[in-house]
């Protein structure tokens, strides 16, 4: 009977390790930015100046939209004669900016058809082919999650501003990742109407951001699903498919958007999607910030819903109680409030949730290694500097220019291997993997969200091939979590909490969180830390040209003022001391006086 036990527990131990080595990960960067622009992703692109928006086109030192060097079409911009163009803005700290979304962007043209003509060399040249193979060769990418506008199929009304034309550059860029064995997975980023009223989806509205734009209109729905038909029947008409295998069908829209209505559209999508493209095409949803909602059977039907995901997105940089962690608490975050996150759903035995689905899975669609500052006011500061031509033609701006310190490498490469082990749930095998935002950064103030950059700088590992999961490799969460070092001169906040007020976000009273407090926190922080000794954050100074401008008036005034007192003491030994001690005699006097004495 023993043998026979043992026999079977064998067998099961097996069967187990079967099916864990069978599971393939699902793991890639986002293409941010590209076909839909957003402006801390590419702050060139959106400094329009007077000259462009005539159609003389030219560019800023380091722009990486513009054409290369050896282009005849490459020129710089005489930032002395083309003036910035600056707009009225929906915010109280700044009355005028340049454009702040793609909208406002396009809109600034006289015409549709330079507007498309300036875009299009953002297209052309954001993204090449020698990204796709460094992806490939370099990083191990076997998945690129690349958003799209919902005007991308040119459903376009006259008073609409949108512009289509990114279509052409999508299908060059899916050629290249068939050479290079990369799946690419659609987002489509934005809806008719915006779904959340934020930059992201194109346009920022005015009034509070809500969906309601979008989904309390039949209208704007409808368009919605026939933009999703008209790019899922374009990927097959351009004969894309083989590479193309996958479809997000609705980016993170605002989280008071009805649930019952988000069902509606969802299962809409999907059958279109998988009518048009195939039963074996992945189909993704939002999880409406709260993927708990949908561990409740959605999606669960193996047949019919294999290969189906809810879509979650995490970052540590949007809420100030966020910012204000410690490194070792951005860690326990992870691990305690995100993991939990990603392991809330999707489970047959709800709510007991101890075996996951064999319907929808988990993917967790965005996430970065940034955590201090604050994307939508850095770029504020960015902009600001772009207007001074003198800050162009020195080809110094702002934080462009910033680099990273080894310390803060050092936690970064921790903070990223607890982001990888954690949304791949590999304990609740709830997961299926995970894709990093975004593909590249322009300049270096927001370094941490450049997965190129890490990867060449050494804090993002290579990615781990689709049957190894990355907690065998790096340890859990809990593990990375033990050996970061606590220093807290790398979380420079910004803005600075004390001077800017921005959203709190949910208090963060996670006992496991807030015991691994290694210093004080400064501004938004829900609870006190356990060491009151540690030296608290400091707020991130910005090394802003006006602030180089200061200094080098300061050491011009040094300068003034040394000389003048060069010149004060000559006037004064001249006028009083010269006669009286014989200093500056000719030498006919001094004879003469020798004569005397002797």
């Amino acid at each position: 009977m023993k043998l026979i036990t043992i026999f079977l527990l064998v067998i099961s131990v097996a069967c187990t390790a079967s099916v864990v080595a069978e599971k393939q990960f699902i793991r890639g960067v986002n293409i941010g930015g590209w076909l839909l622009a957003e402006r801390f992703i590419t702050p060139y692109l959106f400094a329009l100046n007077s000259c462009q928006l005539q159609g003389d086109w030219c560019f800023y030192p380091n722009q990486i939209s513009a054409p290369p060097a050896s282009s005849q079409k490459h020129k710089y911009c005489d930032l002395y004669s083309c003036k910035p163009h600056l707009i009225e803005t929906l915010t109280e700290d700044i009355t005028k900016d340049y454009p702040t979304d793609e909208k406002t962007l396009l809109s600034s043209f006289p015409n549709k058809a330079l507007a498309k003509e300036y875009m299009s060399f953002h297209w052309d040249n954001f993204v090449t082919k020698d990204d796709v193979k460094f992806l490939s060769e370099v990083a191990n990418v076997e998945y690129v999650r690349v958003p799209l506008p919902h005007y991308v199929m040119n459903d376009i009304l006259d008073d609409e501003p949108w512009i289509d034309g990114q279509w052409l550059y999508f299908v060059r860029f899916v050629g290249w990742c068939r050479q290079y064995n990369i799946n690419v997975w659609i987002d489509m980023h934005t809806t008719f109407g915006s779904q959340d009223g934020f930059e992201v989806t194109g346009e920022s509205l005015p009034e509070a951001s809500e969906c309601q734009h979008w989904i309390t209109s039949p209208e704007n729905v409808n368009r919605s699903l026939d933009a999703i038909k008209d790019i899922s029947q374009a990927i097959m008409d351009d004969n894309l498919r083989d590479v193309v295998t996958g479809f997000g069908i609705l980016n993170s829209p605002f989280v008071n958007c009805p649930q019952t209505q988000i069902e509606k559209y969802s299962n809409d999508a999907f059958k279109i999607v998988r009518d048009i493209m195939g039963d074996n095409t992945a189909v993704y949803m939002t999880d409406s910030f709260n993927a708990a909602n949908w561990n409740n059977g959605w999606w669960d039907d193996s047949n019919l819903h294999n290969n189906t995901y809810i879509d979650s997105h995490y970052y540590h940089v949007f809420n100030q109680n966020e910012r204000a962690l410690s490194p070792k608490q951005h860690i326990a975050y992870t691990c305690a409030k995100l993991a939990k996150e990603t392991s809330s759903c999707c489970y047959e035995d709800h709510p007991k949730n101890t075996k996951p689905s064999n319907g929808v899975s988990r993917i967790v669609g965005e996430w970065s290694a940034a955590y201090d500052i604050l994307p939508k006011e850095m770029v504020k500061e960015i902009m600001k500097e772009i207007q001074d031509p003198k800050n162009q033609m020195d080809q110094k701006v702002a934080m462009m220019e910033r680099t990273l310190s080894e310390e803060r490498k050092e936690f970064l490469e921790h903070h990223v291997q607890a982001q990888m082990v954690s949304y791949e749930s590999v304990d609740t095998g709830a997961s299926s993997g995970w894709f990093f935002y975004t593909l590249k950064m322009e300049g270096g103030a927001f370094a941490e969200w450049d997965f190129s950059r890490g990867v060449k700088e050494g804090w993002i590992p290579e990615i781990p091939d689709k049957y190894t999961n990355s907690a065998s490799l790096f340890g859990s969460c809990q593990e990375i979590a033990a050996k970061t070092i606590d220093n807290m001169n790398i979380v420079k906040q910004f803005p600075d909490p004390q001077k800017v007020k921005t959203r709190l976000g949910p208090a963060i009273d996670d006992d496991y969180v807030v015991s691994h407090a290694g210093g004080g926190n400064t501004g938004g922080s829900s609870r006190s830390t356990n060491n009151p000794n540690k030296d608290k954050s400091e707020p991130l100074e910005i090394p802003t040209s006006n602030n180089t401008l200061k200094k080098e008036k300061s050491r011009s005034f040094h300068w003034f003022r040394f000389f003048a007192l060069v010149f004060f003491g000559y006037g004064i030994w001249h006028v009083f001391l010269k006669d009286q001690y014989g200093f500056g005699r000719q030498r006919g006097e001094y004879n003469a006086l020798r004569q005397m004495n002797i």
